[in-house]
């Protein structure tokens, strides 16, 4: 996936703010596809930093959208939610009905932001 973002970085520092979104968008879902509820509820508990879990290859892609970015202010909690909502129905749900999970969220946004030197 990232030899795809490298081969896309000219498109997206064109149209990044159009499509910055949905890619990370995909990134996303298909991360937390692969974890189940029970150890998201782990790290919430834990408190435990996303960014620092994430695979460095996850990180590398991360960035590399970023880079080719002016800004991120996209990515909030209420973006994080409504982007795997359809997908990821039960994590999005911890999201807003548990006020530590959405507490926890909200850090990780932060985290997440200042990681791509946006925050």
């Amino acid at each position: 996936m990232t030899d795809v973002i490298h081969r896309l970085s000219p498109f997206i520092k064109g149209f990044g703010k159009q499509f910055a979104p949905d890619i990370l968008k995909g990134f996303l879902i298909n991360y937390l596809k692969s974890m189940p509820v029970k150890v998201i509820i782990k790290h919430v508990e834990a408190n435990v930093n996303f960014w620092e879990q994430l695979p460095i290859q996850k990180q590398q892609q991360f960035r590399t959208l970023a880079n080719n970015l002016d800004n991120f202010d996209f990515f909030t909690s209420e973006w994080f939610i409504n982007a795997i909502r359809e997908e990821v129905p039960a994590t999005a749900s911890l999201f807003i009905g548990w006020k530590k999970g959405s507490n926890w969220l909200d850090r990780q946004v932060k985290i997440i932001k200042k990681e791509l030197g946006f925050g």
